[in-house]
């Protein structure tokens, strides 16, 4: 949900805030009272920031208050898991409201003494291994994806993080396979990895593919011939980013 406030021309400054809308079956998500207090799932992430965007919206109305530039107000969901900032993504898209924008506040965390100017850049992709399958027992010894993906994070996440600028690296779900007593011919991860360092992110995605595809390499040549068909990696999220120069962006 968009609004516009003011008349005035030029790029926009946005104030944005976000609903997580995605709960377990059965969650009870009712506001409820405790004294001077409101509670309820995920009432500060972000349900208080969206309070905050209506009530500043009064308070230019109720001052008539006119900027030098256009603001847009957005609501956003679909930020968290998979959903991937789908919502400001589309407020961003070619032709959409906030695309030549000038600035971007976000009211979100949980904290009130301090404003964030800058904020971690983050990449979410999905690593697929392929293999040929097979039973366990009479099989035996042909690449199994789900053996050389763990061997893939294991490489990938011993890599050193520096502190400063912060990097991190997640390996959020992880499937495959039909059956306990079957090679799985496919496995796969989702992974984000986030840093305040566009370089530094970089260099994380290129380590996770290079890691990933020498972990399915090895796997390959354990077979020793006993497997006609090796295995396969898949990353449609993960670019391929050649060498690049570490160092701090702004």
């Amino acid at each position: 949900m968009v609004g516009r406030w003011s008349s005035a021309q030029g790029a926009p400054i946005v104030v944005s805030a976000h609903l997580d809308t995605v709960f377990s079956s059965g969650t009870d998500v009712r506001v409820r009272g405790r004294g001077d207090r409101r509670v309820s799932p995920e009432i500060s992430d972000n349900g208080r920031g969206l309070a905050a965007l209506l009530a500043l919206a009064r308070a230019l109305r109720a001052n008539s208050f006119q900027p030098s530039r256009p603001i847009l107000f957005a609501a956003t969901v679909g930020e968290e898991g998979e959903g991937d900032l789908l919502g400001a993504r589309y407020l961003f898209r070619e032709a959409g409201p906030a695309r030549h924008a000038i600035e971007f506040v976000s009211l979100d965390g949980a904290g009130l003494s301090r404003i964030v100017t800058a904020g971690p850049g983050s990449r979410r992709f999905r690593l697929t291994v392929r293999g040929p399958g097979g039973r366990s027992w009479m099989d035996w010894g042909s690449p199994n994806p789900s053996h050389a993906l763990g061997r893939a994070v294991a490489r990938f996440t011993g890599l050193t993080r520096d502190p400063d600028p912060r990097t991190t690296l997640s390996v959020g779900r992880w499937a495959g396979g039909t059956s306990i007593n079957a090679i799985p011919q496919k496995a796969w991860i989702e992974v984000e990895v986030r840093s305040q360092s566009l370089p530094k992110l970089e260099w994380l995605t290129r380590e996770i593919r290079e890691e990933t595809e020498a972990a399915v390499a090895a796997a390959n040549e354990r077979t020793n011939g006993r497997s006609k068909t090796g295995l396969s990696v898949e990353a449609p999220g993960l670019p391929v980013i050649p060498t690049l120069t570490h160092g701090s962006c702004a």
